[in-house]
């Protein structure tokens, strides 16, 4: 039993002789608020070409309850202050929230837009939106024509990549977890065809 606890020991002393903690700051964009602290490996630190991410929910970075399901990947930029930056890398909705919007009875719609920011780096952007069943309708179910889908996804593919094309990085993903970009884009598609829950669902950062 000494024997354990002593080889216990020697692997935790082991661990922090290699491991140094850092504070995590959030991006400019939320206010270097801290997120917490970090383990990171010695040799990581002296080497520029590693990449460490963490996931962070929106809620946290905004101090609100009702973004729990949006998660924001965050890119850790190694410095060796005490502190370490982030900046915005990714982002995901969480599958829980999306399998609690499917229904039998209404059209799932997926999209995807390929854009570029003003740095020149290029990010992959996938949306949903679901069909809608009006207040007054005596349908139990409403399924969307082929015709009207394409005419759906085409507005909201243009109007998406007229508002992020260009833009900073932080601007892409604010009006990507805005929730009135969803309410515009309801309004806007309303002639063709109801629909309800727009949702940016991805944000990948392309190579």
């Amino acid at each position: 039993k000494k024997k354990y606890t002593d080889n216990k020991k020697h692997r935790i002393n082991k661990y922090y002789k290699n491991v140094q903690l850092k504070w995590i700051l959030a991006p400019e964009f939320f206010e270097y608020k801290i997120l917490g602290r970090i383990a990171i490996n010695k040799k990581i630190l002296n080497t520029s070409q590693s990449q460490t991410f963490i996931e962070v929910t929106l809620s946290e970075l905004i101090n609100d309850y009702d973004n729990y399901h949006k998660i924001v990947k965050l890119e850790v930029l190694q410095t060796h202050t005490q502190y370490l930056k982030t900046r915005l890398h990714g982002y995901r909705i969480t599958s829980d929230y999306i399998f609690s919007l499917l229904k039998r009875s209404i059209s799932l719609i997926e999209m995807q837009i390929t854009i570029t920011s003003n740095l020149k780096e290029r990010y992959r952007i996938f949306f949903i939106a679901l069909t809608k069943i009006n207040i007054n309708s005596h349908k139990q179910s409403y399924f969307g024509k082929t015709s009207q889908m394409k005419q759906i996804r085409k507005t909201i593919q243009n109007y998406m990549k007229n508002l992020l094309s260009g833009q900073t990085t932080e601007t892409i993903f604010y009006n990507c977890y805005l929730n009135s970009t969803g309410a515009k884009l309801e309004m806007m598609c309303r002639n063709i065809m109801p629909i309800s829950n727009f949702n940016v669902i991805k944000i990948k950062k392309l190579k």
